[in-house]
């Protein structure tokens, strides 16, 4: 479950996908730019079919999202309007319009907390062996 629980990243990116082409954000938000973090929801539902059986598929998964999740803070940083940005458009502006500024505290923080979760649920599933 602490595995499947970040397939929610691939419908979110679908999403993301689907406001650079309605010219919301900029391309380097999706699998088009820079941002590839549809693969860590694809693979984590994958895993998530194995991991009982298969910890490393469970290790896998949440290395590769943690450090996709990593890559997207860097994106959003990077396409947002700051001085040190990229010169991309339009600017990503998520943060200053409700709802869409939930995206951070809601799913970036939730994905970063089930990293955390999952760690520690698979450093103590070693323990026990």
């Amino acid at each position: 479950v602490l595995v499947a629980f970040q397939g929610f990243r691939f419908p979110l990116e679908l999403i993301l996908h689907s406001w650079v082409e309605q010219g919301s954000i900029p391309q380097t938000m999706t699998w088009n730019g820079q941002n590839w973090d549809i693969l860590s929801g694809i693979v984590a539902l994958i895993a998530a079919q194995v991991a009982r059986r298969s910890l490393v598929s469970a290790w896998v998964a949440n290395i590769l999202g943690f450090v996709l999740l990593l890559n997207v803070g860097r994106v959003a940083m990077f396409s947002s309007p700051v001085p040190f940005g990229w010169d991309v458009h339009p600017k990503l502006q998520l943060a200053f319009h409700l709802p869409y500024a939930l995206i951070a505290p809601v799913c970036v923080a939730g994905a970063l907390a089930g990293h955390v979760i999952l760690t520690r649920a698979l450093l103590l599933e070693k323990r026990k062996k």
